[in-house]
């Protein structure tokens, strides 16, 4: 069985754990965008989603943004395997290390996913989720501290250590600014398109 199938069989967790799952991402989303005061113009807010363990998440990423954000939100969902996510709608089959279709976004978001792809992959995904934000979008990696620690499960199969300071590094070189924002588990990782 190979990881991807395996992390999802992993997550059929009972409701109340889903529940649980979807209050610690509530309280992260918050902390990243209780200061965003740029209006999206028009509705609903584009919302990219990388990857979706279980697809009971999928009502909750709907209801926390749009409770967060205070608007009517479109949640497109990119997963490299989807059977899991059967029935569910702007579910997209595709690998997150290819440019996004569907762009331009408002927000691009993913939750734990660089630590499952290869340091030379996490980069790929990155520079995707950056270039598919509109202006004044913002792309937001959230990382558990393990991810980016040495301290972290480095050298498993199905996890890599996500290579935080060479990435920070790479976006300040290419002048793209963002934010490290310190969560409960770890920080999120924001990235704002350039604007001039």
């Amino acid at each position: 069985m190979d990881w991807i199938k395996y992390y999802h069989l992993q997550e059929l967790n009972v409701d109340q754990e889903i529940a649980k799952k979807a209050e610690v991402m509530k309280d992260e989303l918050g902390k990243v965008l209780y200061d965003w005061q740029t209006g999206f113009g028009q509705t609903p807010v584009r919302v990219a989603v990388l990857g979706c363990g279980d697809i009971r998440m999928m009502d909750w990423h709907r209801k926390i943004f749009g409770e967060l954000l205070g608007q009517n939100i479109k949640i497109f969902t990119f997963d490299i395997d989807i059977d899991h996510l059967e029935g569910e709608e702007n579910v997209l089959k595709h690998d997150c290390r290819e440019p996004l279709p569907k762009a331009p976004f408002d927000i691009v978001y993913s939750h734990v996913l660089l630590k499952f792809l290869r340091p030379e992959d996490q980069w790929k995904v990155i520079w995707n989720s950056y270039e598919a934000i509109k202006p004044q979008g913002r792309a937001i990696h959230v990382l558990d501290k393990d991810d980016y620690t040495d301290t972290g499960e480095v050298g498993d199969k199905d996890n890599y250590l996500v290579l935080l300071d060479e990435w920070l590094e790479r976006l300040y070189d290419s002048k793209i600014k963002y934010d490290e924002v310190d969560i409960d588990h770890g920080l999120a990782l924001v990235i704002y398109k350039n604007v001039d």
